[in-house]
């Protein structure tokens, strides 16, 4: 919820800014034009129109000509596999990484674990092992197309702890458009950030099979972006992934 209301944040503080600028640029032309003509109703309307006209001058440019000449119908596509232990960071920098991308051609979206669970593409799957094999062999499913058909920067937040799993899905996607970030921070501190309690519920053998505690998380042995959460700042850890990715053409 923290990274969710940081992007809330974020997106205020922007329309805020530019409804400011905006309302500055148009007290300013009407101080020019009221100068210009000595009719203050005159110079108020036509800062108005100027404005205005200019704002869908603006709109015009950038739905018309940089959407569909410019861009082009969609980008190049990828899949960004966030892999890593429980509460070890990868949705919190996901969603704080795929702003940076937001202007690219074909967009970036976020796919997060806890909530693909919610939706019907994990309908009928529980947690044994073939049914988290199932849900997140769907997740690249959806994953591949949105990127290859749709041009989509696609981050997945999932903490697919199978190493032969993570490659399959890998070989399935291709390995161009599929880039591996490992998520790297030690157990305890894991444990430590557990804000939702499944560390626990997990120590007190409620949730059997729970990555970390009643069962292994195999680490990646050649992930395209390791990032140390335990010993990194969250600017540093962004600054690697988002770096990575412009390298890449993204």
């Amino acid at each position: 919820m923290a990274f969710k209301k940081l992007r809330r944040i974020k997106i205020g503080r922007l329309l805020g800014g530019g409804l400011c600028y905006r309302l500055f640029i148009i007290c300013c032309q009407t101080v020019f034009f009221w100068l210009l003509t000595g009719k203050f109703k005159l110079a108020i309307g036509t800062s108005l129109a100027w404005n205005a006209i200019n704002m869908c001058l603006y709109y015009v440019y950038h739905y018309f000509f940089l959407r569909y000449f410019k861009m082009g119908a969609k980008g190049k596509g990828a899949v960004v596999w966030l892999t890593g232990l429980p509460c070890s960071g990868k949705t919190t920098l996901a969603f704080l990484v795929a702003p940076a991308f937001h202007n690219r051609p074909g967009g970036v979206d976020v796919l997060d674990g806890d909530d693909i669970r919610k939706t019907p593409l994990s309908a009928g799957l529980g947690f044994t092992v073939e049914d988290r094999r199932t849900h997140l062999r769907r997740v690249a499913f959806i994953a591949d197309r949105m990127a290859k058909r749709h041009g989509v920067l696609v981050f997945c937040s999932f903490v697919s702890p199978e190493r032969a799993l993570r490659e399959e899905l890998k070989e399935t996607i291709g390995a161009q458009r599929f880039i591996e970030i490992w998520v790297d921070a030690p157990l305890m501190t894991c444990m430590m950030r557990d804000c939702k309690g499944m560390y626990k519920e997990a120590t007190d053998g409620n949730r059997p099979g729970f990555t970390g505690i009643g069962a292994p998380y195999e680490e990646p042995t050649n992930a395209d972006v390791r990032v140390c959460t335990d010993n990194e700042t969250v600017g540093e850890s962004i600054d690697k992934i988002t770096a990575a990715l412009l390298s890449r053409g993204f």
